[in-house]
């Protein structure tokens, strides 16, 4: 549900923003990067994602799909805050990737935004499943590519 909402967040965005959308977006991407790694917990990094893409939410201009985000927020934040926790390969990772994915959004190109969210958010979930498997344990894609 996640993914879905947010590829549309950001089709929606790539019509419908502004440079000021943008702006604030890019404020929380230099607000993170300005921050002292010490300070960047599991919650903070987590309070970081959900303002970022809150703000991709907020420009994309649709009050339906900014309600239905509003809905899944704090569920999204208990999974990020985890997620982190977990992993926490966020401070090489969340400022690269936010960035390339406003970068997309400015340029307002729909298809490889779409897609880049969709690994986005998809990269979050299979970080931490993988991280479940016990060590000796096949990748589920390489089984999968062996039977066939």
């Amino acid at each position: 549900l996640e993914r879905m909402l947010e590829e549309l967040a950001g089709e929606y965005a790539c019509a419908n923003a502004t440079e000021a959308d943008f702006d604030r977006a890019n404020a929380v991407v230099e607000e993170f990067v300005r921050s002292e790694d010490s300070t960047r917990t599991p919650a903070a990094a987590a309070d970081f994602d959900i303002r970022f893409h809150d703000s991709i939410y907020v420009a994309a201009h649709n009050d339906p799909l900014y309600r239905a985000w509003t809905v899944l927020r704090s569920q999204v934040h208990y999974f990020m805050t985890t997620r982190m926790m977990l992993r926490p390969d966020y401070n090489e990772t969340w400022e690269r990737e936010h960035m390339r994915l406003l970068e997309l959004l400015r340029e307002r190109k729909k298809s490889p935004c779409r897609k880049f969210i969709g690994l986005h958010v998809e990269g979050s979930f299979r970080r931490i499943l993988l991280d479940q498997l016990p060590d000796d344990s096949e990748h589920p894609a390489e089984v999968a590519h062996a039977s066939r």
